[in-house]
């Protein structure tokens, strides 16, 4: 393809002329892959567009954007959109009468939530494709994983739609898998309790000699910080924990029956796609409930296989995190076919604070387990509330190597002020909460470089989200590195192990990263934007009086915010201990529901919910 981009037309859908509307367009993600319309309308002038905030005005400024027009509303619609799917598709399977019917409809709700991002890509696409021919561009990175990362779901989808031209571009550059955020080893002996370490070494001997605790075995099938505090003490009872056997991926899938989604998913599709392309998109997206469905067979079948080869250990529970949802819920039938429970562990903070995320009950754990320990009452209630449910949800409490070890440690003369960026982009595969185009998120992230940070009186050290969306990767990390008293955090470093080198933390948006940075002691500015993952009313109620809570909303939020980031750090943090009471009152709800030692609380949880099951 043509490196020139001169010939491209920079126009955004939303600003351009009547004159120009016949004109063709090519949407592209990938700039080195595709950065001229030559390619694919050789004859006639054509317009370049894109999601990628590196391709418009904050990145390169090679063309406009393919959501100009998208509205929060619009994100709104197609979110809740996939919420009324798995709904009614839940619904349907369930009441069918199969003997796993209540995880099989589980398995294709949750698969219908993720949905989302190619059902808005689509939305954006077939506005265009109403007025003017229009290509998409997929690129073929010559890797599975690498596709499916920068591609997604909406490279099949989009091409059902009416107007709308699939072409596919070979890719021009290596991309190397981002790794994810660690910790040196050294690090981990030093921030992680001596219990990690013993329950790394008991379940390692354990899976080498097969050692069979008086209890029975409980086997692990995917661990995280509370799964490992709590099973830890659970070795201590008696039990042996040990590694479940690996399903195994060439078995047979169990066939399953094929259900007439199709008319049940056009109609639901009525108020955001017009008729046309509603009928066309349908019998795609039916057709990947029934993928869905029988992935779900398929694995059920594998696990159950797995935990008959695992019997002579006198298995009791299987204990695992957060897995794939399809998966998730054939774990938990596969459990149920062979007589034992299957048992969650909470594996962060969102859905109890995060307004849009507490909607997604297809995704939460207890859509298919037996018991969730959950860190907070907050999780719990939001689980045992939940319609999708299938077990039932403790507050536990946070575990020791989250709890006390977040910002371990003692400030450095580095920045006093660290702003720990959310602004995550959706690209092809996350799911909506964030109410905003992916520009516009890059728009928030610059203004706060712009208009706040860099013009404060103190050092800022600014640190992105270790992910990567796009293939043009994030134009506001260069922003960051060009502006005045900002340091860019260049490494790919977990925040739990970096946030004792601040004295003050600024982020936005209800995540998991919030909790990371109150649990850390250090002061706590944060910003609550409406439209990308605000928080739940009561938690913000309550986040008023514990934090210093801005509203992005707010006409003089960027001049309120300035002024008190301004001001000497001792006099921010002698306010941010006179907020302690409300900050443990915030804490105890919303974050670590303190009953004690978790993983202590959570193995009485688990012995509880053994007996239940063999009663």
């Amino acid at each position: 393809m043509s490196a020139n981009v001169q010939d491209i037309a920079m126009i955004d859908p939303a600003d351009a002329p009547s004159a120009v509307s016949a004109r063709p367009v090519v949407v592209c993600d990938d700039m080195a892959a595709c950065d001229s319309t030559a390619a694919f309308y050789p004859d006639v002038p054509a317009d370049l567009m894109s999601f990628s905030p590196a391709a418009g005005p904050l990145g390169r400024a090679l063309c406009g954007m393919a959501d100009a027009t998208a509205t929060s509303e619009d994100l709104a619609g197609v979110f809740q959109l996939s919420l009324d799917l798995a709904e009614a598709i839940h619904h349907e399977i369930a009441a069918g009468g199969d003997p796993d019917a209540q995880d099989r409809a589980a398995a294709c709700a949750a698969a219908a939530v993720q949905f989302q991002p190619a059902l808005y890509v689509a939305l954006c696409l077939a506005r265009i494709a109403a007025d003017r021919p229009t290509t998409f561009v997929v690129v073929d990175h010559g890797d599975a994983m690498l596709n499916h990362r920068f591609n997604g779901l909406a490279a099949e989808l989009v091409k059902r739609l009416p107007g709308v031209t699939v072409a596919t571009a070979p890719s021009a550059r290596k991309i190397v898998q981002p790794a994810p955020p660690s910790a040196r080893v050294l690090d981990r002996v030093f921030f992680n309790p001596w219990q990690s370490h013993a329950y790394r070494l008991e379940k390692t001997l354990s899976d080498r000699f097969g050692f069979r605790g008086r209890k029975g075995t409980l086997l692990i099938h995917r661990e995280n910080e509370l799964l490992k505090e709590s099973a830890y003490y659970l070795a201590r009872r008696g039990y042996a924990v040990r590694s479940m056997p690996p399903a195994n991926k060439n078995g047979d899938a169990t066939a399953t029956p094929r259900r007439d989604l199709a008319g049940l998913i056009e109609a639901r599709l009525g108020p955001l796609f017009s008729g046309d392309a509603a009928k066309a998109i349908a019998p795609f997206l039916a057709a990947k409930i029934q993928a869905a469905e029988q992935d779900y067979a398929g694995a059920r079948a594998r696990f159950a296989a797995a935990l008959r080869g695992a019997a002579s250990g006198n298995p009791r529970a299987v204990l695992s995190s957060l897995i794939m949802p399809v998966h998730g819920a054939a774990l938990h039938a596969a459990c149920a076919s062979e007589g034992m429970p299957l048992i969650m562990f909470q594996h962060g903070v969102t859905p109890e604070i995060c307004e849009p995320v507490s909607r997604l009950l297809p995704n939460i754990e207890s859509a298919a387990s037996d018991l969730v320990c959950c860190f907070n009452q907050a999780a719990a209630d939001l689980s045992n509330r939940s319609s999708y449910r299938v077990g039932h949800s403790v507050s536990v409490g946070m575990p020791r190597e989250l709890r006390d070890s977040v910002g371990k440690g003692t400030h450095t003369d580095g920045p006093p002020i660290w702003y720990v960026s959310t602004g995550l982009y959706r690209g092809r595969n996350a799911l909506l909460h964030l109410a905003e185009p992916d520009h516009k998120i890059a728009e928030f992230e610059a203004r706060m470089i712009d208009r706040v940070l860099s013009r404060l009186p103190h050092k800022v050290m600014y640190k992105p989200y270790p992910s990567v969306r796009y293939a043009d990767g994030d134009p506001i990390i260069e922003r960051a590195r060009q502006s005045a008293g900002l340091t860019v955090y260049e490494k790919r470093g977990d925040f739990r192990f970096l946030a004792a080198q601040s004295r003050v933390i600024v982020t936005a948006r209800a995540a998991s990263t919030l909790s990371w940075c109150i649990m850390s002691g250090r002061p706590v500015v944060f910003i609550d934007i409406p439209t990308q993952s605000p928080l739940l009313p009561e938690a913000r109620r309550a986040a008023e009086k514990a934090l210093f809570l801005f509203d992005a909303s707010a006409a003089d939020f960027e001049q309120e915010l300035h002024s008190f980031l301004s001001k000497p750090i001792e006099d921010i943090e002698r306010m941010w201990r006179a907020r302690a009471e409300d900050r443990s009152d915030f804490i105890e709800r919303f974050l670590d529901t303190n009953r004690g030692v978790a993983g202590r609380v959570a193995a009485d949880a688990v012995e509880q919910s053994i007996a239940e099951y063999a009663a």
